[in-house]
């Protein structure tokens, strides 16, 4: 059997498996390194050496990178009110952590839950907030989204 990302390009015959584990989907035969949709095609060979036409998956998405969270509904950028409601959304973004200041972040919430913030003291504020999106990848921390205010 032979394996392809693009039904042109294919590997090397090999002995037939009834699973294969091993085939990358980002470098192998006729394949691109780049996220989105992707369909692996097989060709088997039988033992006299005929080649029978390619059988494919069902086509999937590759998604190795993560969604960035976008913020809504923040406070002005100097406030006297202690208190703040904020939406956090952004594309494919279905969860996200987030913390205020120098505290530690939430255990994941549902991006239609809103970040309710009270009783906070006069002071400059940052919220940093990560995303993850459909496919379980989390923005990183290093590149959270953040947002800085001060309660006067």
């Amino acid at each position: 059997m032979q394996f392809s990302c693009d039904n042109v390009t294919y590997s090397s015959f090999e002995a037939y498996a009834t699973q294969r584990t091993n085939f990358n989907i980002r470098t192998g035969a006729g394949c691109t390194d780049v996220d989105g949709s992707k369909t692996v095609y097989v060709k088997y060979e039988d033992s006299l050496d005929n080649i029978g036409t390619s059988i494919s998956t069902t086509p999937f998405t590759l998604d190795t990178a993560s969604a960035n969270a976008a913020l809504s509904g923040t406070p002005a950028s100097i406030t006297k009110s202690t208190s703040a409601n904020i939406t956090v959304a952004g594309t494919d973004v279905t969860a996200y952590k987030y913390k205020i200041d120098s505290g530690a972040y939430s255990a994941e919430i549902a991006v239609a839950t809103h970040i309710i913030l009270s009783g906070l003291s006069d002071d400059l504020h940052t919220l940093s907030v990560i995303g993850k999106d459909s496919a379980g990848n989390w923005q990183a921390e290093v590149g959270a989204t953040t947002y800085t205010w001060t309660v006067d």
